[in-house]
């Protein structure tokens, strides 16, 4: 008789707890309801919410199924690939970029490429203490896209 295969549950239950944080935040970043992506995932609302909070029950294919329609892929964590960054980015979402961006409505989308040239033209005006784990995700990518000389 075969020896039980012990699983490390703990490992598994943050894994999962992780994977649900990175779909919110990207859900957040692309400024998307949950209805929206619930809906251009094939799955309900409320398994969209039990991904989101990284429920073990949620079948594989639902997870991958979300992650698909943000444009992702489970398991590419390739270290050359740029990470994809959203059309537009809604200032209301980001409290720092909106105190950068003052002059233009907050409910107003900037692309990529102006959220990050308001970032580098006016770093010094950041206080980083105050910058969002979503803010500064997106500061990150936007610089791993630019190649930009920030450290967040």
């Amino acid at each position: 008789m075969g020896r039980a295969i012990e699983v490390n549950t703990t490992a598994t239950l943050n894994a999962l707890a992780d994977l649900g944080n990175h779909i919110h935040q990207q859900r957040r970043i692309y400024g998307l309801t949950t209805t929206e992506l619930a809906t251009a995932a094939g799955i309900s609302r409320v398994t969209l919410h039990r991904i989101e909070t990284g429920a073990q029950s949620v079948t594989a294919g639902a997870y991958a199924s979300v992650l698909h329609a943000l444009g992702e892929k489970i398991g590419t964590d390739s270290p050359t690939k740029k990470p994809e960054l959203p059309q537009q980015i809604k200032i209301a979402n980001f409290p720092e970029l909106k105190k950068l961006a003052w002059q233009i409505k907050s409910t107003a989308e900037l692309t990529p490429n102006e959220a990050w040239k308001i970032y580098t033209r006016n770093w010094r005006y950041i206080d980083q203490e105050l910058l969002s784990k979503m803010e500064s995700e997106l500061i990150k990518k936007l610089q791993e896209n630019f190649e930009g000389a920030l450290h967040v």
